[in-house]
């Protein structure tokens, strides 16, 4: 990726579009000593990630959020990259959300991605500062326990409501 790929206003600052700031993605990580790769779809449901890297062999999935991006998505998606990456089976990844908006550890959506271990980075557009607000937590496939762990603590509730109550009681 080129210097000439990454637009910016007169004053320096980078243009809020997903084009301009994966180009920036790019750059930083490949300096930080990252392999990129582009987007890429994985597998038959189609999903999409923003960029994947590789270092220590762990690869890391980032979607990335504008201010017109609805980051509502961001954990669904990240979650995805995560369980249905089939070429990655055997590999530790982990996912991390790319973000503009200034998000604050009280907000729901800082909390949900806090939750399920998807890392929390931010980009000031004015000065080009990466912040790694929260760190995320590798999957590892040859131990799974901790993706299962977190899915059933937190998504079996509220897919199966009243009935994972009886489960429980039931135990």
């Amino acid at each position: 990726m080129s210097d000439e790929s990454i637009k910016m206003f007169a004053d320096g600052t980078l243009f809020d579009t997903d084009k301009n700031i994966k180009a920036f993605l790019h750059r930083y990580l490949r300096a930080k000593g990252y392999e990129t790769y582009g987007s890429h779809s994985m597998g038959f449901r189609g999903v999409i990630y923003d960029l994947l890297a590789l270092k220590d062999d762990t690869y890391y999935f980032f979607e990335i959020k504008t201010k017109s991006d609805w980051i509502g998505k961001a954990k669904t998606q990240c979650l995805n990259y995560i369980q249905h990456s089939r070429t990655f089976q055997e590999s530790k990844r982990c996912a991390i959300v790319l973000t503009t908006r200034n998000l604050t550890p009280r907000s729901k959506f800082y909390q949900d991605l806090k939750k399920y271990g998807i890392g929390i980075w931010t980009l000031n557009l004015k000065t080009h500062e990466i912040t790694e607000k929260e760190k995320s937590h590798i999957i590892d496939r040859k131990r799974p326990s901790t993706f299962q762990r977190l899915f059933i603590q937190y998504e079996m509730p509220r897919i199966f409501g009243e009935f994972w109550q009886l489960i429980k009681a039931n135990r």
